[in-house]
């Protein structure tokens, strides 16, 4: 199998395990969930976080956003995903649906261990995101913001490992990422990203932002995922506001992978130029 993407990415890799917790059984007896040590999970990480496709992708995608009052909003967009010599970088180009006074919205997410965003502004003004607006919602009343197309988090050095749990009747390894010192400075209550691996394949299952006192305040949820030209990617995943209990459901209606895209659209000083053209050939619909 093949990683899904940043966050939902399958790699193959053999179970080295040493039994230490456990659950019971249909027959109740103890049945081992089997752990892995420090050293094993941050070769894990970093397979995970050193994946690339074998070329370039393009999603066509859905945001649908779901208050707690059940009003539904639906947003589209597009994202353009290379790799430089940083990391991933990732262009989006997201068009709000009702919303009054609204408008499009282009980002670029330059991720790895030096994250930075930039977005176009007024006037076709390009300018960096602080840090502390990465947290806040990309459009009035969702769920999904900033942070959650960078998943930086994923970068960050620090983690404690925290045993395995079962996700979904997955086994899991949980893991516990430390924000930097910047994003602590930025963001007073953050107190770290919760992971939860599945332990065959290592996708991501599940991703729960913490405050200080170990709450969950936001949780990043893998729906489903699909195979596009012998590789995986994410079909579809939710963010929910554990405060709120709004919630944004992240869909892909088409992907076209393998593909050679100008590094020049990639530039922060390109932004407010028109984006890639992918012809339709290259797409598959996921519906």
């Amino acid at each position: 199998m093949r990683y899904l993407k940043y966050i939902l990415l399958i790699f193959s890799i053999g179970v080295m395990a040493f039994p230490v917790f456990g659950e019971l059984n249909s027959y109740g007896q103890k049945r081992v969930l089997p752990t892995i040590d420090q050293e094993e999970g941050r070769r894990r990480i970093n397979e995970f976080r050193n994946f690339r496709y074998s070329g370039d992708i393009c999603f066509n995608f859905t945001l649908i956003n779901k208050s707690c009052r059940g009003h539904e909003e639906r947003y589209t967009g597009t994202l353009w995903s290379t790799w430089n010599n940083q990391g991933p970088v990732t262009r989006v180009e997201l068009t709000p649906g009702q919303s009054p006074g609204s408008s499009s919205l282009r980002l670029l997410i330059q991720n790895g261990p030096a994250p930075k965003i930039w977005r176009l502004g007024e006037e076709n003004k390009i300018y960096p995101l602080p840090e502390q607006a990465w947290f806040s919602p990309l459009f009035n009343n969702i769920a999904y913001t900033p942070f959650e197309f960078s998943l930086s988090f994923l970068f960050w050095p620090e983690f404690t490992y925290q045993g395995p749990q079962k996700v979904k009747g997955r086994v899991a390894q949980v893991f516990i990422m430390l924000p930097p010192a910047n994003l602590v400075q930025a963001i007073p209550n953050l107190g770290g990203m919760h992971l939860a691996m599945d332990m065959e394949y290592n996708v991501l299952l599940q991703a729960d932002m913490l405050n200080k006192s170990n709450e969950s305040v936001k949780s990043i949820r893998l729906n489903s995922f699909k195979k596009v030209n012998g590789e995986y990617i994410i079909k579809q995943f939710d963010v929910i506001d554990n405060v709120t209990g709004d919630k944004t459901r992240f869909e892909v209606d088409s992907a076209a992978l393998g593909l050679s895209i100008d590094p020049s659209y990639f530039l922060p000083e390109n932004l407010a130029l028109p984006n890639p053209q992918i012809s339709c050939e290259y797409f598959s619909f996921l519906h």
